[in-house]
Formats: structure tokens, C-alpha cells, sequence
């Protein structure tokens, strides 16, 4: 192979990201569990015929002078720009071409080992801009809107546009936020004490945390991983799904660090209903609704019956104001039980990282 051929490949260590899909070298990558290997995957697939090939109705410019294939979905877009952008498709572009080497309508071929979905947001962004990451519908807000980050980060990474890249790594962030207070707003916003997840796609929590974990965004991982905490067994062990068919799993000490999180997090529940046994009564009110109160904090029925809850330990602050009103509490005292119970979610949020057992950034 020439020296110029080479640049087609960039041999690095990477922890793969598109779950159980086989690359073009034969072997099969788990989700983004970092295997310790070089990548080995070229730019270039060879040249293959699908069964239908679509243009993208919003990324196939008539003026065009390169044609991307990402799976069945061709876009055709300017190389100039991609060659600004990208210093991978700048060389790219350098490298002598066969005489025989595919065209379509005057334009060169490049198919690539991309997915659609990953393909079509990061071009988009790349060639339409801010106007391409305000065009999301539905209850998810724009600026955290899953697929896009995924792009950005993922192929920003792959072709080394850095600006994509951490412009993707700035919305991971916004989407697993560092301090309560925007936690509360982004996952939250009807208050602590709706029970009711928001986010109809925490699924991909999983993959939050694999991309978190292999850009050595060591805060962001451990708050992907109690999101991972929060799905169901099956879906925690059988992975989410990815783009085009594929799916996403937690790496094996992942795995592990989410199971031995969900016993971590019900101790600290049960302990922290002893620890509202000491918050301070208000004198000569309520008398009988402290002694109620902390029979209900500690009876084993309310127990099991508050833990058969959605396991959200940051979220769940119903229970404490259902039992103060079985306890027939003045709003006063119902008060100050709440604020204890929100004293203690900011000291376990703050802990995260010990319950999540990540003792140093690893």
C-alpha cells in the first residue's frame, strides 16, 4: 500500500460505538467497550450495489461536486467545504483516484461506512448550521436532542472536525447537567415530586454513557451511568438500539457499576428515611403526626410499597409528601420534612460518583 493510500486509514485506539456491527475487517465490536485495537476501518467501502439508493431531499445539491453513500441514502454535496472542514476528507481528496474509479452525474462516489442517520445530522449541521439543530419536533428540547449529539460527536471524532466535535460534547453536557438545579429543570419540570419520566428516549442513556466514557468525560459518564440505573434489567443488559438495526451496550465494568449502583441506591433510601427521623419538630405542633410519621417512614409495607416506585432516587420526592399527609402534618412541618429530603438529594447528587463506584476518573 502507498504511503498516500495509507492516509486513508487512521490507526487509532478507539472504543467502538455502533454497537454489534462487523467491520470491514472481519471482526466484531461490542458496543463502545474499548477492545485496546487499532482502528483498521477504511473511509472507503468497496463500491457495492444496493437494491435502492434515495437521494436526501434536503442534502442533494444540483451544483453538487461529490456524492456521499451512507447505507441506501446518497447526498450530494460540495467538496470544497467538506475539504475546509475536515482535514480527513482533505486528504481524502488528495490521494490519485483510478480512471475507473466510480461517478454518478460528473460527481466521484464515496461510500462510506457510516449510518444514514449519523451521516445525514452531521451534514446537515456542517452545511446548514445552527438552522439545522433548530428544526427538532416533539417534547425533546433542540439543544439536547439525542441523534444530532450522537452525530457531532461520533463523526466529528471520525472525519476530526473539531468544532462538531466539542460542539457535541457541549450538548452531552447540557443533557446530563452538572448541578441539581438544571438536573431539576432538564428531568424534572413539573417539580420532584412527578413521578413521570419526560424523556421518552432515556433508553439511550446507554449509549450517553459509552460516548461520555471513551472522550474521557469522566463527570458526564458517571451521571449517564445512574440513568442507566433507571431501565429496566433487560434493557440495561440487552442494550438500546442504534442507528439502522444496530444496537448499543454498556461496556462489562459498566454493566457491573449500574447492578451494584441499584443495591448502593436503596440502602442509601432506607438510611435516609432513618435520617428524617431527626429532622427538627417545631414545638407544640403536630404532636401526633411526628409519632404517625415516623411509623410510616419506617414500616416495612410503606417501604416495599415506596420502593416499588420508579427507582428514580433524585426524583422521587412524592412519597415523602404523601406519607406527611397520611400523618395529617400541618404545611409547616410538611415543609420542613421536605426540605430535609431535598438537603439529602443534594448530598447524594453530589456523591454520585461513590455510589456509581468511579472512585477516581477512570
Amino acid at each position: 500500500m502507498s504511503s498516500e493510500a495509507s492516509t486513508l486509514k487512521r490507526q487509532r485506539t478507539e472504543s467502538y460505538s455502533t454497537g454489534n456491527v462487523v467491520d470491514t475487517c472481519g471482526k466484531t465490536s461490542f458496543g463502545t467497550y474499548s477492545m485496546g485495537l487499532p482502528r483498521t476501518d477504511t473511509l472507503i467501502l468497496p463500491p457495492f450495489m444496493a437494491d435502492i439508493e434515495t437521494r436526501h431531499p434536503d442534502l442533494w445539491f444540483e451544483d453538487g461536486s461529490v456524492i456521499l453513500s451512507a447505507k441506501d441514502t446518497l447526498f450530494r454535496v460540495y467538496k470544497g467545504i467538506l475539504c475546509d472542514a475536515s482535514p480527513v476528507f482533505r486528504d481524502l481528496f488528495t490521494v490519485p483516484q483510478p480512471p475507473d474509479r466510480e461517478m454518478m452525474e460528473g460527481c466521484p462516489v464515496i461510500r462510506l461506512n457510516d449510518s444514514e442517520e449519523d451521516m445525514e445530522n452531521f451534514l446537515k449541521v456542517l452545511f446548514q448550521g445552527i438552522r439545522a439543530m433548530r428544526t427538532v419536533e416533539g417534547p425533546v428540547a433542540a439543544s439536547v436532542y439525542w441523534p444530532i449529539t450522537r452525530a457531532l460527536i461520533r463523526l466529528g471524532d471520525k472525519y476530526q472536525v473539531d468544532e462538531l466535535l466539542e460542539e457535541g460534547k457541549e450538548r452531552l453536557q447540557a443533557r446530563l447537567p452538572g448541578t441539581l438545579a438544571a438536573w431539576d429543570e432538564l428531568y424534572y419540570p413539573h417539580g420532584i415530586e412527578d413521578d413521570e419520566d419526560v424523556w421518552p428516549d432515556s433508553v439511550h442513556a446507554i449509549a450517553m454513557a459509552n460516548l461520555a466514557s471513551q472522550h474521557n468525560m469522566a463527570e458526564v459518564h458517571v451521571r449517564a451511568l445512574y440513568r442507566c440505573t433507571l431501565l429496566e434489567p433487560a434493557t440495561l443488559v440487552g442494550g438500546c438500539p442504534g442507528p439502522e438495526g444496530t444496537r448499543e451496550y454498556l461496556s462489562p465494568p459498566d454493566l457491573a457499576r449500574c447492578m451494584a449502583a441499584r443495591t448502593a441506591l436503596v440502602k442509601w433510601d432506607v438510611l435516609m428515611r432513618f435520617n428524617l427521623l431527626s429532622t427538627p419538630q417545631k414545638l407544640d405542633c403536630c404532636p401526633r403526626g411526628y409519632k404517625k410519621i415516623r411509623i410510616l417512614l419506617t414500616d416495612y409495607d410503606h417501604l416495599m410499597s415506596d420502593l416499588s416506585m420508579p427507582l428514580d432516587f433524585l426524583g422521587r420526592a412524592s412519597w415523602v409528601r404523601r406519607r406527611c399527609e397520611e400523618a395529617h402534618l400541618c404545611t409547616d412541618c410538611t415543609e420542613l420534612y421536605m426540605n430535609a429530603y431535598s438537603n439529602t438529594r443534594q448530598a447524594m447528587f453530589s456523591e454520585l460518583r461513590i455510589y456509581m463506584g468511579i472512585y477516581s476518573n477512570q
